[in-house]
């Protein structure tokens, strides 16, 4: 029989959070541990928990939680996710990427790129524009590939956290930088042109003149 498992909503839909001491990630923001969630009236469920190396206020929490709604309602395809308090401190709880590896160990498997396979640039590109017409920031490395519990492969982003911290950049900037880190995904220019068209169309329709003058200075239209 499937199990039944369910993604939470809130934090009352909590009933325990086991975090392991074993870090499988990190980086200028915080830690990842492993992690089992047990929702009330569910089975357990495997998770990655993100502590922070700097503990956040009720405010910074709620300003992540509202940025990961507000990134799904743009049709950005992040993982389920949701912030929780445990023991005072605020954590980042994410659906697991891990799986059991041939030692029988939790494995991460997280495989980051910046040169991405010319099939799935025009996806990434409308991934950049939905970021920016949620009002946040796609860094350069934003976007890599993540192997799922069926051992599917799918792109979504990885550096919520300059998304969020840096989502106060004027627009005009995210837009030139956008288009010009798409310009450099791959060597084959008539790939990266088409994936840069892609982005201006997905873009809000307030957007899309200076998206065309910018990929135009560029000679990328």
């Amino acid at each position: 029989l499937k199990r039944k498992t369910s993604p939470w909503k809130t934090a009352s839909d909590v009933e325990r959070l086991t975090v392991s001491e074993r870090k499988i990630g990190g980086g200028g923001f915080g830690c990842v541990f492993p992690g089992r969630l047990k929702l009330f009236g569910l089975h357990g469920q495997r998770v990655a928990v993100k502590r922070f190396l700097d503990n956040l206020t009720d405010a910074e929490a709620r300003e992540y939680q509202n940025g990961i709604n507000a990134l799904k309602n743009a049709g950005v395809p992040l993982p389920k996710m949701g912030m929780y308090k445990q023991e005072g401190g605020w954590v980042l709880i994410s659906e697991a990427f891990l799986r059991k590896g041939i030692s029988g160990k939790l494995k991460s498997k997280l495989r980051r790129t910046r040169h991405v396979n010319e099939a799935n640039l025009k996806t990434r590109a409308g991934i950049f524009a939905r970021i920016i017409n949620a009002g946040y920031w796609p860094p350069r490395d934003l976007l890599g590939l993540i192997t799922m519990a069926d051992k599917s492969e799918r792109s979504i982003p990885f550096d919520l956290d300059n998304v969020i911290s840096n989502r106060r950049e004027p627009t005009n900037r995210k837009i030139e930088n956008s288009v010009k880190n798409i310009s450099r995904w791959s060597e084959n220019k008539k790939a990266c042109k088409s994936a840069v068209q892609v982005f201006i169309e997905e873009l809000n329709p307030e957007h899309r003149q200076l998206a065309t003058q910018i990929a135009g200075k560029l000679r990328l239209l």
